[in-house]
């Protein structure tokens, strides 16, 4: 969309954007379609249907009018301009002038305005935005010293603006929403963002109609931008502001001006304290001043860094004031010190006035409150946003309060207490849980987003001395609250300052104990796995050795170094311990806790992936039936227990009802968290790997770049969850033959920094094991064998004594042999496999599916090497063995029946060869998609047995349509799709049709060169039978 170029403020004044124009507008169409409804009339139609259409054309004209109005309407969130307001006008036309300049660019101007606290930059910005307000469709404030409140900013904005979110949408996408509104919209005036404190970068709007003002204490966050230095008042401003709250004249209040700098705030804090102090007069104010100047710069905190030193002795003189009349007010207005400056609600003064002034009268409660609003206001020491009800004070007569050395200790403690009494109604909202219970009383989200706020600014100066068990239950708290919002790194903090609340206790104090287990389940979070593991560890230990592993603590615990053994690749010791927590629970618990559903869940997805499939599906419908007894069918742990189901019948073959169930989960997801969660995140991840099992890869891809995309929101890009995303999403390409856009995935994985290669070591192991495989796939075998080594260096680099056990456990330890069998060491290869084998069946049993994996490698290394009869029976071994574990109809079953049908053929007994690979077919077309590559690769197979028994007809028929089939999946220039080719130029040089045939030969020669190299064998097998081709055509 265009821009819309920035006018002058003349522009605006003369601008003649009336509803009369308007409806001139709607007339011209009025007189267009009057023209039509005479046609009509010359037509004859009838009356009924003359009105009928008249009838729809003022409708439409009416629609047009509201629609043109609505957008005419002005949004304003900005405070009102104080009362005390002067002066300024200097600055204001610089701002007008700077917001309005250069109509022909379209670069948005951002003003910056910058100074000292106290000075006026906020007020400033306020005035501006309210008298300049008839020149702007849109005026927006952004308080910008706090996250909390910066994020807050923008979901009223996006909710004014009509823009769409959930409760719990990731702030990044709402602000990322709004500024796409705001940079693509069309306006009928400008739009005027103020981002108010600005401490840290920021971003915003780049382009649009619009306009940012920013204020901040430092002049290196406005630097770049046209910015204005604000400096303390001028004589007559502080002269006309004395006079407008006291009455006195410009002599009167010089004196006093000169002793307070002209700083804007000390000058208004001054005048009221004259103002309602009638019986004082100017000179006894500077007198009470000048006693007290002494000794605060005497007593000032040393570290207190601040210019104008004078603010301070003029806040004594009216907190002494206040003390001795109204204590009360001083009191609250110390502990709104000391929480957030924007958002303190109204209705905290009673709760305070109930709970640390122990008064119970409620009517006498409602008394007190509006008496201390009410002089706390007159005093101009706080304002008040009547329709939020809210309550704000100055950032630095925070900072003052706060480093008045007479701030009594007793008033922090009462803001513990305060704090506090909160805590039992929001401790039970931990984790993903927690949404349930806000979902059913959404009232609770806005209640506990505004205590989280305050009890953060609270907590952060509150000081080291205050380290006891209400605070530490605080922390938890907001760690709970930032877990439902899903800000890891934010739990991780505020667990650790929970559990440095809690060190008074001693290490070995169940409290402590359970803070330890928090921040480890945290750091998993963050995929900081070796630092949760060790904290486990701790807490299992001590509390063994204190009572015993019959807890909930050391139930907990092991599931968390169940978690990481998991993570980590250490499948068989994450089992054990999995077992273990689950059998504490099931003794502590005696019955159908959600405790022991979530043992069940975490022991399913571990056996899953251990390859006890029938174990992991039972472990799950277990987990499943106690959680929607417990919580309803729509609960978001009923979604983890459906896709560790899901996760089971996908490993028994059973990939329709897989998807389905993965659908389920993720539409429960979707509906409690919304797009941009962590938790859908996973759920779109589960179904892309269904999918792509099921050769569905358009749409897998489609599903993995979505998680890409929300993983690197949430988690940033070198997050362990984002890089396996990458890794699988690699391994879709690679399937679809796209080996370049699967290598460039693979290395990014791979090139990952030194600092972070031990926080997802394992996501770079696989990476090298997927990009050698596509090297492999294209010839390049001494390449692939070289980053195969280094995958294994850097598993054992990392798994220390558990790296032989544990490598060869996964599926990549039996890629070093595929590759030397590739190169034809079959030797090598053979004896590869059979010690990879043997390390299977001592840690996993007999009858481990892995185990049946490295009896296939080896079957097939050995029939390459001639050895038909021992690879046959170790083949039948695996069809027995799979179909024990699979069933009849599995595709693990399938690939063995085909693998031996392709032995036997070998062997020349073609028709049971065809037998066993029309039987594989049948089972890869139940289970697969029509164009699956496992169903082009056994109608390839049987195609090669019909030619060798003289069946052309079939066989080239069958050829074709695998032909067809690598063409659509791979695109035209593979190398499946050259081996095609070549298989159906051989069947047609058998029929004597040779031009087609060499034809065919020619373009996959092409082919082979451009993909694998010049010298590849496959591309001396085509020409080869290019050249019997040509000799055939004389």
């Amino acid at each position: 969309m265009p821009m819309v170029p920035i006018f002058s403020v003349d522009y605006f004044k003369n601008a003649n954007f009336t509803l009369e124009s308007e409806l001139d507008k709607v007339s011209s169409r009025k007189k267009s379609k009057t023209n039509f409804i005479r046609l009509l009339l010359k037509k004859k139609l009838s009356l009924i249907v003359i009105s009928c259409f008249v009838g729809i054309l003022i409708i439409y004209q009416v629609y047009h009018l509201i629609e043109f109005s609505s957008h005419r309407k002005k949004i304003t969130h900005v405070k009102n301009i104080h009362p005390d307001f002067v002066g300024r006008k200097n600055y204001l036309n610089k701002i007008a002038s700077a917001c309005f300049k250069n109509k022909n660019e379209q670069k948005i101007p951002i003003i910056g305005l910058w100074g000292e606290g106290g000075i006026g930059k906020s007020e400033l910005a306020i005035a501006f935005s309210n008298l300049y307000k008839k020149h702007f469709s849109l005026i927006w404030w952004i308080e910008s010293d706090n996250q909390e409140s910066y994020h807050q900013s923008y979901r009223e904005l996006a909710r004014q603006l009509n823009i769409p979110f959930g409760k719990k949408e990731l702030n990044q996408i709402i602000r990322s929403r709004v500024h796409h509104y705001l940079e693509n919209e069309v306006f009928q005036k400008p739009w005027l963002l103020i981002f108010d404190n600005v401490d840290s970068c920021i971003d915003f709007p780049q382009r649009g109609y619009g306009a940012i003002m920013i204020t901040s204490r430092n002049q290196e966050f406005v630097r770049p931008f046209y910015s204005m230095h604000i400096k303390p008042f001028l004589k007559e401003e502080a002269s006309e502001l004395f006079n407008k709250i006291t009455g006195k004249t410009l002599e009167e209040s010089s004196l006093i001006a000169n002793q307070l700098d002209y700083i804007p705030f000390a000058l208004n804090q001054a005048a009221h304290y004259i103002a309602k102090n009638s019986s004082n007069s100017n000179e006894t104010y500077i007198n009470i001043f000048s006693r007290y100047k002494h000794s605060m710069l005497e007593n000032m905190p040393k570290d207190f860094r601040y210019k104008y030193t004078n603010l301070f002795t003029s806040w004594k003189v009216t907190s002494d004031y206040l003390s001795k009349e109204f204590p009360e007010a001083l009191e609250w207005l110390y502990f709104c010190s000391y929480l957030c400056p924007d958002s303190v609600p109204r209705e905290w003064i009673e709760k305070w006035i109930r709970l640390c002034q122990k008064e119970s009268d409620e009517i006498e409660i409602k008394i007190k409150a509006s008496k201390i609003l009410s002089i706390l206001i007159d005093h101009s020491l706080v304002r008040y946003d009547l329709k939020k009800e809210m309550i704000s004070i100055h950032r630095l007569r925070q900072e003052i309060l706060r480093n008045d050395i007479d701030f009594p200790s007793k008033v922090k403690q009462k803001g513990i207490i305060f704090l506090g009494n909160e805590v039992e109604e929001f401790k039970r909202l931990k984790g993903y849980e927690g949404i349930e219970i806000i979902e059913k009383q959404s009232k609770i989200w806005d209640k506990l987003h505004i205590w989280n706020i305050n009890a953060a600014y609270f907590l952060k100066y509150l000081g080291n001395e205050f380290q006891c068990e209400e605070v530490a239950e605080i922390y938890d708290v907001i760690g709970n609250w930032r877990h439902i919002k899903a800000d890891f790194n934010d739990v991780v903090k505020f667990r650790k300052l929970s559990l440095k609340a809690r060190k008074f206790l001693g290490e070995d104090h169940d409290k402590v104990l359970y803070s330890k287990n928090n921040l480890a389940w945290a750091l998993c979070k963050i995929g900081e796995y070796k630092s949760a593991e060790s904290l486990f560890k701790d807490v299992l230990e001590k509390k063994t050795l204190l009572s015993g592993e019959e807890n909930g603590i050391a139930a907990s615990s092991l599931q968390g170094l169940c978690w990481c053994a998991e993570r980590q690749g250490l499948f068989k010791k994450a089992i054990k311990l999995g077992e273990r927590s689950l059998k504490i629970r099931e003794n502590i618990f005696n019955g159908s806790k959600a405790e022991i559903a979530a043992s069940l869940d975490l022991l399913s997805w571990v056996l899953e992936r251990s390859g006890k499939y029938v174990e992991s599906k039972e472990y799950a419908e277990q987990a499943l039936a106690i959680r929607e007894s417990i919580f309803g069918r729509k609960h978001t742990s009923v979604a983890s227990s459906k896709h560790h189901l899901a996760w089971a019948l996908q490993s028994l073959g059973e990939y329709d009802r897989s998807e389905q169930i993965h659908k389920e989960a993720l539409e429960i997801r979707m509906k409690i968290f919304g797009e941009i969660h962590p938790a859908t995140a996973n759920s779109f991840h589960y179904l892309a790997w269904v999918l792509g099992e099921k050769g569905k890869y358009d749409l897998a891809e489609q599903y993995y770049k979505k998680v890409i995309e929300i993983r690197e929101i949430l988690l940033g890009k070198n997050h362990p969850a984002t890089r396996r995303t990458d890794t699988d999403l690699a391994w879709v390409l690679t399937r679809q033959g796209r080996y370049e856009e699967a290598k460039r995935l693979y290395e990014q994985v791979i090139s990952i920094e030194n600092s972070q290669e031990e926080k997802i070591y394992i996501e770079i192991a696989n990476a090298m094991y997927g990009l050698s495989r596509v090297l492999e796939k294209e010839g390049k075998y001494e390449e692939a064998k070289k980053l195969h080594e280094q995958e294994l260096e850097i598993r054992k680099k990392y798994l220390g004594n558990n790296y032989p056990n544990t490598t060869y456990f996964l599926s990549s330890g039996h890629n070093l042999p595929i590759i030397l069998s590739k190169q034809g060491k079959y030797e090598e290869a053979k004896k590869l496999h059979e010690k990879i084998l043997k390390i299977r069946i001592n840690v996993l049993g007999e009858e481990h599916p892995r185990v049946f994996t490295s009896k296939y490698h080896l079957a097939w290394t050995l029939a390459q090497m001639g050895k038909y009869e021992e690879a046959k029976m170790l083949l039948e071994q695996v069809i027995i063995s799979r179909k024990k574990i699979f069933g009849e109809e599995h595709p693990y079953v399938a690939t063995a029946i085909n693998e031996l049908g392709c032995v036997l053929a070998k062997q020349g007994q073609y028709k049971k060869a065809r037998s066993l690979h029309e039987k594989a077919l049948r089972i890869r077309k139940k289970v697969f998609e029509r164009n699956h590559p496992y169903i082009s690769t056994s109608m390839n197979d049987l195609a090669w047995i019909l030619a060798r028994e003289g069946r052309y007809r079939k066989s080239r028929s069958l050829y074709e349509k695998v032909l067809e089939i690598r063409k659509k999946i791979f695109g035209k220039d593979h190398f499946y799709v050259a081996t095609s080719m070549n298989d159906l130029a051989w069947v047609l040089a058998r029929q004597g049709h040779y031009n087609k045939a060499r034809s065919l030969l020619e373009e996959a020669i092409k082919i082979r060169k451009r993909v694998l190299s010049q010298d590849h064998p496959d591309v001396v097998t085509s020409m080869s039978d290019l050249a019997w081709v040509l000799a055939r055509q004389g």
